[in-house]
């Protein structure tokens, strides 16, 4: 949660959708509308295994399953509901 309160963006990103990139990092690629956050070694556990995170990629709404799949994303947290 750290990260996403406080990165380069100056921008509070807790309230996005948090994939992490688990076969690479992201440079070069762009998916329109997210922010690249570094992984930092951070791992996952998931998918049958345990795997280094090399880039969080943030987005405002969900990804689709077709880039989630296409880029081998994993959602590693997504905003919780407000129950009023």
């Amino acid at each position: 949660m750290a990260l996403l309160k406080s990165n380069w963006t100056e921008r509070d990103l807790s309230g996005w959708h948090v994939y992490g990139s688990i076969l690479r990092p992201m440079t070069g690629i762009r998916i329109d509308g997210t922010v690249y956050l570094n992984g930092n070694g951070a791992r996952h556990e998931g998918r049958g295994g345990r795997y280094e995170i090399y880039t969080y990629v943030v987005s405002k709404e969900p990804l689709d399953a077709g880039t989630i799949k296409h880029y081998t994303l994993v959602e590693v947290s997504h905003p919780q509901e407000i129950i009023l």
